[in-house]
C-alpha cells in the first residue's frame, strides 16, 4: 500500500529503525539488507510496472522516457560486483562493501526528500533515483545467493 507523501529517507527509517546520518556514512553490512531496501523502494514507487528487460529498441519511442531498462551492461557489472562482494565477504575482507554498493546507496541516501511514489505523466521520464534502485538490487540479489 502506497502512503502519500512518503519520502525516500522515511522508507529507510520504516525498514531500518536506527536508519540515521551514522548510515550514510557506515552503511548497512549485509547483501540482504540493501534488496531489502532497493526492494521496498521500487515496490512503493511503482517502478517495477516500468521495468524493461528487453535488449533492443520494440519501435516504441514515446514508451522509452518511461521505462527502467536493464542494460546488458547492468547485468553484468550486477554480476561482477556481486561476485566480489560474495567472495570478499568470505574471506572476511574488512570492508568487503564494493565502492560501486557504497556510491549507490549513497545517492539513494542523497534523494532522501524526495517522494518515493509520484504519479508520472505519460510525456515525464522516469525519476533518476529508479535507476541506481534497480541496479542496487540487482547487485545485493547476486550477492545473496546461498543465503
Amino acid at each position: 500500500m502506497r502512503e502519500p507523501g512518503l519520502t525516500i529517507g522515511a522508507a529507510l527509517t520504516i525498514l531500518f529503525a536506527d536508519f540515521s546520518d551514522d548510515l550514510v556514512e557506515l552503511p548497512l553490512t549485509l547483501p540482504v539488507d540493501y534488496f531489502a531496501a532497493a526492494a521496498y523502494l521500487l515496490e512503493m514507487s511503482g517502478a517495477y510496472h516500468h521495468i524493461y528487460p528487453g535488449r533492443h529498441n520494440d519501435g516504441h519511442k514515446e514508451l522509452e522516457k518511461r521505462r527502467l531498462r536493464i542494460e546488458p551492461e547492468m547485468r553484468e557489472r550486477a554480476r561482477r560486483v556481486a561476485y566480489r562482494w560474495r567472495r570478499d565477504a568470505r574471506a572476511e575482507i574488512p570492508q568487503a562493501i564494493p565502492v560501486e554498493v557504497h556510491i549507490l546507496w549513497l545517492t539513494l541516501v542523497a534523494n532522501g526528500d524526495e517522494p518515493v511514489f509520484k504519479s508520472l505523466p505519460a510525456n515525464k521520464p522516469i525519476p533518476a533515483w529508479w535507476k541506481f534502485a534497480l541496479e542496487l538490487l540487482m547487485i545485493a540479489d547476486e550477492a545473496s545467493a546461498g543465503i
